[in-house]
């Protein structure tokens, strides 16, 4: 189907050469209003000057009206033809858009499945990583028991192509980062853990050992280290003793139930010196 324009461009060429013709006939004219006027300079300011823009503006005036005239009635054919265009083809046009937009439509439908089936198998993907990720800051400050239970469960995703597809390779060095990452924050919780019970321990020691000691033995402890009870003990009675100086005294107790302790003997011997240099005791030579 192929629109023949002959007739047109023929009806064009002949509106053309009307424009052209008259374009000629005026063009004259506005060169000679130009030469007359273009190199005044306007000046209203005395009443000679104000009249005599009046009548410029009187005599340029018609001139610009004609044109203005002329110009919408030369191109008034031209706009028609293009109307008479429109309002008889635009019908066909819409008749035929009708026919195969239900078509289009269809396609557009599978197209916006095939989006959003591509949007949940990447968002499917991205919660597995996000998973990953979720347990190692889950770990972080928890207890080895936790810590435990968490790399069970990283242990027990598996990386699956057909879960991860296109992102396999990199789900699994992620799931190798995060299981040695998590068998770092284990082995740290286990080493704080044993830090805290072994403390606990001593605390408890030393709280059993001051409940449990007699005169006898600091009677002993005192003659072990040449000198009398009365220079080696602190200036007050022992029911009147603060927090540190029952640490103190607990950890003298201790040493006598380890006497093959060197090393525990000389770290006592360290802190009851310090101890007696706190509290202005003289110790015994």
């Amino acid at each position: 189907m192929k629109a023949s324009t002959e007739k047109t461009e023929l009806a064009l060429r002949q509106a053309s050469t009307e424009v052209t013709d008259f374009v000629s006939s005026i063009q004259a004219e506005v060169e000679e209003i130009e030469s007359q006027y273009s190199s005044i300079v306007p000046d209203a300011s005395s009443k000679e000057g104000y009249d005599h823009c009046k009548q410029v503006r009187r005599d340029v005036l018609p001139v610009k009206t004609a044109l203005e005239n002329a110009r919408k009635t030369l191109k008034a054919p031209i706009l028609e033809a293009g109307k008479l265009v429109d309002s008889s083809l635009k019908p066909l046009i819409d008749r035929l858009e009708a026919v195969y937009a239900p078509f289009v439509k269809a396609c557009q439908d599978v197209d916006n499945a095939k989006k959003r089936a591509e949007e949940e198998r990447k968002a499917k993907i991205q919660a597995e990583f996000d998973h990953m990720n979720g347990i190692l800051m889950k770990a972080i400050g928890e207890s080895s028991s936790v810590i435990e239970a968490l790399i069970d469960d990283l242990t027990n995703m598996s990386i699956d192509p057909d879960t991860f597809q296109d992102r396999t390779e990199e789900a699994a060095k992620l799931h190798f980062e995060v299981t040695s990452k998590l068998s770092d924050l284990l082995v740290d919780a286990i080493n704080r853990e044993e830090r805290e019970t072994m403390l606990r321990e001593q605390e408890q020691a030393h709280h059993d050992a001051h409940k449990t000691a007699s005169p006898d033995v600091w009677q002993e402890y005192a003659e072990q280290r040449k000198g009398s009870i009365d220079d080696l003990m602190p200036k007050k009675p022992i029911r009147t003793l603060g927090a540190h100086e029952v640490h103190v005294i607990s950890a003298f107790v201790a040493a006598i139930s380890q006497p093959d302790s060197k090393q525990f003997n000389d770290e006592l011997n360290k802190r009851t010196a310090a101890y007696f240099k706190q509290h202005g005791v003289q110790e015994a030579a």
